[in-house]
């Protein structure tokens, strides 16, 4: 019974006092800042003298991009060395228009290495009944070929090509060639099919018959890298350029943007203001071969170059 009495005792009186409830603010994430990286801005390392020089390299690189060794050697180093096994010919060239294609990595019973894959298309002097096709060539493909003797042919890219005579005997020229080419078999020394060059250019070049009042045009589309010097590529964009002949109110300056790019890899681009097609209106105290150069969107001042090489031609026959 006292057990009892006890136990009552020590379960009476009061309930504890609550603990208050505290507002607790949230945590606030610290302040942050933008993370900005400050970098210099490159200067310009190039003069205007240097810009037109370039220009003019690149031009006279232009000049010198004769497809028809390219395609030639094509025909001397693939062609004429392979034998009944090696290549593998995927398909033949044949009267429905399909191509010379091979796809395979071998060795023929001479020596000669064969790797990658390639495409080929090349026909003879022809006549269609409107025009005279001089020359029609097409390359295409990833691929090594390489002699005993050292004789080589390395295509990684495509060469396309035509020259033609219209029936009322205009002149026309046309080159879409993209990639990088090397031609080491003793008849190609110092051209540039053994300048370590990168090409992708689309150009158009015309020659109006004489007796119709002559003149031509070139149309340029894409450059050149790998050029020697303190201008390492050059590049052209919706160029156009046309003489007096060929009704040019100022053959002495195209239209369109050159570029050229510096050897830490900044371009300066140079806009030209010559007449952008046939007839078209140029104002006249601006024909004079200059263009404003402008350098990470600020303006350098005019560079000048010349011209007069792409309407001259190389030997006065081809733009090539």
């Amino acid at each position: 019974m006292v057990f009892w009495i006890l136990l009552v005792a020590c379960s009476g009186g009061s309930s504890p006092a609550p603990i208050p409830e505290v507002e607790v603010e949230p945590e606030q994430p610290p302040e942050t800042t933008p993370y900005v990286l400050e970098v210099d801005e490159p200067e310009a390392s190039l003069s205007l003298e240097q810009i037109g020089e370039g220009i003019e390299n690149g031009i006279s690189l232009l000049l010198q991009l004769d497809p028809t060794p390219l395609h030639d050697a094509y025909e001397s180093i693939v062609m004429a060395n392979e034998d009944e096994d090696c290549p593998n010919y995927v398909e033949r060239l044949d009267d429905a228009g399909r191509y010379d294609y091979w796809n395979d990595h071998c060795e023929t019973a001479s020596g000669v290495r064969f790797q990658g894959w390639g495409q080929r298309k090349r026909y003879p002097e022809s006549w269609d009944g409107d025009h005279y096709m001089l020359d029609d060539g097409y390359i295409n493909g990833e691929f090594e070929v390489l002699l005993a003797d050292g004789t080589l042919i390395d295509f990684s890219g495509r060469s396309d090509f035509y020259e033609k005579e219209e029936s009322d005997q205009d002149l026309v020229f046309d080159l879409r060639t993209y990639g990088s080419f090397k031609v080491l078999d003793g008849q190609n020394s110092g051209t540039w099919l053994q300048q370590e060059l990168a090409v992708d250019i689309d150009l158009r070049a015309y020659e109006r018959e004489e007796s119709r009042g002559g003149g031509r045009y070139y149309d340029l589309e894409g450059g050149i890298s790998g050029m020697s010097g303190v201008v390492s590529a050059f590049h052209a964009e919706s160029f156009y350029l046309h003489n007096e002949a060929y009704g040019s109110h100022c053959e002495l300056e195209p239209y369109g943007r050159v570029s050229v790019r510096d050897e830490a890899g900044q371009w300066y681009h140079v806009e030209f203001d010559g007449p952008a097609y046939n007839g078209a209106w140029s104002y006249t105290p601006d024909c004079d071969g200059c263009g404003m150069v402008w350098y990470r969107g600020e303006p350098l001042g005019q560079a000048c170059a010349s011209f007069d090489a792409l309407l001259v031609w190389n030997n006065g026959v081809r733009p090539w």
